[in-house]
Order: C-alpha cells, then sequence, then structure tokens
C-alpha cells in the first residue's frame, strides 16, 4: 500500500511538468527542391486533415530545404506547399502509426505554367524502419474482415508473417505469453497471464501496428510481439456507424457426412459508434458502444455455453493551444459466461458461470515545446476482474463426481474471484538535432508500472462427494469421519477463505538514437533498463529482477530510391514478468 501512494504522488507530481505520449501519432517529414534539385529554404508548407484537429499546421522549409511536422494524429494528409515566383503544388500522403511519413516536391518557375499536382505517397518499403513491423490503416481494417469473422484486433494480427494463430499469438516460434498489448500507447496486458486484457468494438479502431522482432528501446517486456492499437477521435464533422450481424446454424449447408443441427450456434453483434465536434478544431469526442451474444451447445452436452458481453468507449480530444493537446478517455468490457464447462461429462445442475471484463482510465498529453524538442506523457489505471462459480445453487454444500463415468452432477464444486490492476505511468522526452554528423532524433524516457493479483477462492459449503458405487454419500458436515471414500472439509468461513494477494512493480529508463549519418543510411543504437520487483502475500520479497537491454539496429537503402532496403538488428530482452511469479511462494 505504501508503494503504491508513493507511486500514485511520484505521478503527480510527474504530471504538473509532463505533457503528451508520441506512440498515438507519426510524423512527417519532406523536402523541397526547384526543377534542377537545388534546395529551396523560405517555403511556405501547409498540411490539412480530417483527423487533424486545431486546423491545418504551417511550416516554413530549412536552408537545406526541408520541413518536419510532429505528432500528428494518423491518417490522410493534403500537403500544399507556395513561394513566390514557383508554381504551387499539392500532393496526398498518409502518416502511420510509429512511423514517418516522407514526402518531395519539385517546384517550377511560374512561366512553365499553373498550378502542378503532385501526388506524394509513403514509400512501400520504410527506409528508416529498422525491425519487422506492419501496419493495418483504416483501409485494410474496412475491406480485410468479410462478414462476422475477424472483426478484432486479436484476428488481424494472426495474418502477420511469423505469427501463428490469433488472439495470445505465437511469435516466431514464442509463448502466447510473450506479447505486449497497448491500446493508445497503454499497456492493458493481464499482469497475471500475459496475455491480452481487453476487446474493443472493431469499429471504433483506427490503426493497428504490430511489431514482431529488432524493436527499438521504447519498447519492453515482450520477447515476442508488440500490438500498438489506436481508437477513433472524432472530428470536425459528425459522423458514426450502425452495424448489425448474424448468423446461426441454419446458415450452414447440411452434407451427406453433416447436420448442422446436431451443433447448435448463434452469433450476434450489434455495434454502433459516434464522433463529432464539441468546439470545432477545439474539442472533440467519440463514443462506441457494443453487444456480442454467442452461443453453441455440441451434439451429447447437457447445456449450451453462452457468452454475452459488451464493449463501450467514451473519448474526448481537447486542442489546448496550438502546441498542446490532451487526450481523456474510458473503456469497459464486461461479459459473462454462462455454461463454461459444458461438457457430456458436466450435468445442468453442475453448470458453472464465468465474468470477466475491466475498466480502463486513460490520460494523453502532446506538447510541442519547439521544432526539435518534444515532451510526451501518459497515465493509465487498468482495473480487471474474473470471477466464477456454480450458475445456480452457489450456497449448496457439496458436489458430486461419479468417478467411474466421469460426470459432474448436484453442484459445482469451487468459487473464485481474481483482481488484476495496473496503474501506469510514462514521460518521454524526445530531441531532434541536425548537422551533428548527420541527423539525430533522440528518444529519453521512464516509465512505472506498479500491478496488483488479488485471488479468493473456495469451495462451496466445503464437500465434496466422490460416489465410487454409484450411490449418493454425503459428508458429516460437522467433520466426524468420512466413507467411501467420502473426504470431508471444514464448512468455509469468511476469515478462512483462501486469500492471496502479489504486487510487482515495473520500473524502466532508456534511450534511442536515430542516426542518418548519410541519406540512405539509418543507424539505431538504444539501451533499456528494466528493474522488477516481486512480493507475495505476507509481504516477502520474491524477486528482485534487473536487466540491461543494448539494442542496435541499420536499415541501408542500397539504390537510395527506397526500392530495396538492407535491415539487421541485435538486442537482449527481457522476458515479461507475471503476478503468477509470487503465487509460487505465496506465503499461505
Amino acid at each position: 500500500m505504501v508503494r503504491r501512494v508513493f507511486g500514485i504522488l511520484c505521478i503527480v507530481v510527474l504530471l504538473a511538468s509532463a505533457v503528451g505520449y508520441a506512440a498515438t501519432t507519426g510524423r512527417m517529414k519532406g523536402k523541397v527542391s526547384d526543377n534542377d534539385g537545388l534546395a529551396l529554404p523560405g517555403v511556405t508548407v501547409q498540411i490539412s486533415s480530417v483527423n487533424l484537429i486545431g486546423g491545418p499546421q504551417v511550416a516554413i522549409s530549412g536552408i537545406d530545404g526541408g520541413f518536419t511536422f510532429n505528432m500528428l494524429p494518423i491518417g490522410m494528409y493534403t500537403v500544399s506547399v507556395s513561394l513566390s515566383g514557383f508554381s504551387p503544388a499539392t500532393g496526398e500522403v498518409r502518416v502511420q502509426l510509429d512511423r514517418l511519413a516522407t514526402v518531395e516536391f519539385l517546384l517550377v518557375p511560374e512561366q512553365f505554367g499553373g498550378e502542378i499536382e503532385v501526388l506524394a505517397e509513403v514509400p512501400i518499403v520504410d527506409t528508416a524502419q529498422v525491425n519487422t513491423q506492419q501496419v493495418f490503416d483504416q483501409d485494410f481494417l474496412q475491406n480485410a474482415a468479410i462478414g462476422a469473422s475477424g472483426r478484432d484486433y486479436l484476428s488481424i494480427i494472426g495474418q502477420v508473417a511469423g505469427v501463428a494463430g490469433d488472439a495470445n499469438a505465437s511469435v516466431f516460434g514464442g509463448m502466447q505469453t510473450d506479447n505486449a498489448f497497448l491500446i493508445d500507447g497503454l499497456n492493458t496486458t493481464d499482469p497475471v497471464t500475459g496475455t491480452f486484457g481487453t476487446n474493443f468494438n472493431y469499429d471504433a479502431i483506427q490503426e493497428v501496428s504490430f511489431q514482431t522482432g529488432g524493436f527499438e528501446a521504447e519498447f519492453g517486456q515482450a520477447t515476442g510481439g508488440i500490438i500498438n492499437l489506436v481508437t477513433k477521435s472524432g472530428g470536425n464533422e459528425f459522423s458514426g456507424s450502425f452495424d448489425v450481424r448474424f448468423r446461426d446454424q441454419s446458415f450452414i449447408e447440411s452434407g451427406e457426412h453433416f447436420d448442422p443441427d446436431e451443433e447448435v450456434s448463434s452469433f450476434r453483434d450489434v455495434s454502433a459508434t459516434l464522433g463529432g465536434p464539441i468546439l470545432r478544431d477545439k474539442l472533440w469526442f467519440f463514443v462506441s458502444g457494443e453487444d456480442v451474444k454467442t452461443e453453441i451447445r455440441w451434439e451429447g452436452t447437457h447445456f449450451p455455453r453462452v457468452y454475452e458481453g459488451q464493449n463501450y468507449i467514451a473519448k474526448t480530444t481537447w486542442q489546448m493551444a496550438d502546441s498542446h493537446r490532451a487526450v481523456f478517455k474510458y473503456s469497459t468490457d464486461p461479459a459473462e459466461i454462462p455454461g463454461a464447462n459444458m461438457s457430456q461429462f458436466v450435468l445442468e445442475s453442475a453448470k458453472y458461470t464465468q465474468k470477466q471484463g475491466g475498466d480502463i482510465w486513460q490520460a494523453e498529453f502532446n506538447s510541442v515545446l519547439s521544432e526539435s524538442v518534444l515532451l510526451n506523457a501518459k497515465l493509465g489505471i487498468v482495473r480487471g476482474l474474473i470471477e466464477g462459480g456454480p450458475s445456480s445453487n452457489p450456497d449448496t454444500w457439496s458436489t458430486h463426481w461419479n468417478e467411474d463415468t466421469g460426470i459432474s452432477s448436484h453442484n459445482y464444486g469451487s468459487t473464485f474471484a481474481d483482481d488484476r490492476d495496473r496503474d501506469e505511468f510514462g514521460m518521454h522526452l524526445s530531441w531532434f538535432l541536425d548537422d551533428f554528423a548527420g541527423s539525430h532524433e533522440f528518444k529519453f524516457g521512464v516509465e512505472y508500472n506498479d500491478l496488483y493479483f488479488g485471488s479468493v477462492n473456495y469451495p462451496n459449503g466445503g464437500a465434496w462427494i466422490d460416489d465410487v458405487e454409484e450411490e449418493i454419500n454425503y459428508a458429516d458436515l460437522n467433520g466426524d469421519g468420512y466413507f467411501n471414500h467420502l473426504v470431508t472439509i471444514k464448512e468455509p468461513e469468511e476469515d478462512a477463505r483462501n486469500k492471496e494477494n502479489s504486487y510487482g512493480d515495473i520500473t524502466t529508463f532508456f534511450v534511442q538514437d536515430s542516426w542518418r549519418p548519410m541519406a540512405n543510411l539509418t543507424v539505431k543504437p538504444g539501451l533499456r533498463f528494466d528493474n522488477i520487483g516481486l512480493s507475495n502475500h505476507v509481504g516477502d520479497d520474491i524477486a528482485d529482477m534487473d536487466r540491461w537491454q543494448p539494442r542496435f539496429g541499420v536499415a541501408w537503402d542500397i539504390g537510395g530510391n527506397a526500392r530495396y532496403v538492407l535491415r539487421a538488428s541485435w538486442g537482449r530482452f527481457m522476458d515479461p514478468t507475471a503476478l503468477s511469479i509470487p503465487s509460487f511462494a505465496s506465503g499461505i
């Protein structure tokens, strides 16, 4: 408790002087030259986009003809350039998550003609990227998921090379717990299992970035993949969606050796989104809601397995000033699963119901302190819950399992409730430095995660019935004896239930440089440090681990035309840390 209070106080102090987090944005860099290839300084460059709150932004090209725009919301941008004595030009370029969009203009003197239209796209091959990364933009998301299947970010990542499965996928042969799941830059990975921790309405997703190897020092606590998802933010125009999808076994064609009615199933998904301005160019909102219900029952089972879940998001984006932007978001994904233990060996009287979901509060602040310095911060509170117990008769004092037939009846035998919490704070400083043996993009960061796992579990009523002779025998509830393989357990009192609390904290520091000694060569050295402390239910320190993690990557644009790029990377990575570790030495 002292550690958590101290961490919150530190967060409050740091937030007083920090704003922004760049993991939800992209950058744009360009150059303007004349028709002889000579750099043109003093060119007015204006960018605009429906995703850019605050209205169009303007920059002036430098002595080398270059210009840069930082912390841009992802999406398609129109770029216009103008200079007295030259014909104006326009182009379009897409800014993608965690990437640098590049565009070049060649201006001609006015006497050669009127306005020239230039279409400038992000190169198919990213010449500055040293890691293995794939970005799924809005066009892909809307056209790749056909029908009701695959409409979630967990299905998307299964389409990346080197990835086996979806949801908690295996990346390059790694374990399913080796990944990190970032939602709007916030780590939402389950602190106990190391698997994904939240669900989202598919129509609320703006873009998904998936890194599968060689990621930079900014990213850690994963040896597999880094999933970074950005949600929509609204805009200056009202827009929304309403989507209804349904199917059941009647949609499945029967065959000579297959009868769809033998496996009853149904699926229903109703979702809606709405976004728009509260104050044009100043304050936007976006809300999303989804209701999902699936039901399946195999032949020979005694009851169906039902999933009923809801996903909600409420998000506001506030352009506080020309160089300062704030984002606040709340999301929740409650779900209930009656019949989670559906099986031909479980009677309906022993049916089990599981409830799960959580709440996420998140704040992001973006600040451009100068043309070369960005200050970024994030603050998030993640609360997760998984609990389960008998679907009916929760106060029944026994369960019945037939050792000969393997069939469970009478009642489900136990109840549990798990709290899985994560408090997170991070602050990043980016510094762009030119003309120092080439150009540099330095990034410095500090992050802190406070983890908590609280678990309670107990047998219902305290008695288990083992009917080896197919004859129901009830336990002597006073604990005076047992018979016929019947083991009696004392009735669980509130203070005698198995309570287990585990705690963890992760402190991170990193520094990363993106150095371009020449136009077609990018070198990215970096260093990351993670310190992890874990303690158990009785306050014993179970682990105190740390690791220095050097990273190095290089990208060489062989022909200087973004057609062939040679990449290489090397690094040390710390294995993800889960609060399942203290449970092996819980002190109970």
